[in-house]
């Protein structure tokens, strides 16, 4: 099937393309911003048409945006995603956040669900991964020449609908793993000459 999304302006585009591509992830997705209804309407087999407010608060609206097309799409297809909204971000970030501000669980829980759409199960995968995540890092020191240092593991037992992520799933890659493991090590390897070792955390 052919999705045409019409947008009456640019905004969020990137954020409405991977949300209507999560809820067809078989199917041509396009989005017009110039326009040309007549264009889009010949050429799709399902319209959409998203109209984007005046902007004052940006993630306000765009939360609200993605709510209002969540379930407009959850009602068509008659599906939800146990990711609701989310896409493209390391889910964590949102209960991290809270956690730091000293909000109770209970909070967290339902703004993490009134604002994202997001499952039980995964709210409780997102409050527990922040929680451990933050006691982790609780323990490590920072010094003025500290730094921090992004190491990207792309092989999953699967691929979550909101991921973005280069990644593919571990059994396509498993004859590969430790090659890439060991590419790492090395390359971790070569700071010790200078000095620049990231402090490793340990579970």
């Amino acid at each position: 099937m052919n999705i045409g999304v019409q947008l009456d302006r640019e905004e969020f585009l990137y954020d409405i393309h991977s949300l209507v591509k999560s809820f067809f992830p078989d199917d041509d997705v396009s989005i017009y911003t110039d326009g040309d209804t007549a264009k889009c309407e010949a050429a799709r087999d399902l319209l959409l048409y998203v109209h984007i407010p005046e902007i004052d608060d940006r993630k306000r609206v765009k939360d609200s945006l993605k709510r209002e097309l969540y379930e407009t799409l959850s009602d068509y297809t008659g599906r939800t995603l146990p990711w609701g909204t989310l896409s493209g971000i390391r889910p964590t970030k949102i209960p991290m956040k809270m956690l730091e501000e000293g909000l109770p669980e209970s909070e967290i829980r339902k703004r993490i669900q009134d604002t994202y759409l997001v499952s039980d199960q995964k709210t409780d995968l997102m409050i527990s991964v922040a929680e451990n995540e933050r006691r982790l890092l609780k323990d490590v020191s920072l010094g003025s020449e500290s730094f921090s240092l992004y190491i990207h593991v792309p092989f999953c037992p699967s691929i979550c609908l909101y991921c973005t992520f280069s990644a593919s799933p571990v059994k396509l890659w498993e004859k590969r793993m430790d090659e890439y493991l060991d590419a790492v090590e090395f390359e971790l390897s070569c700071g010790r000459p200078m000095g620049q070792l990231p402090e490793t955390v340990k579970r």
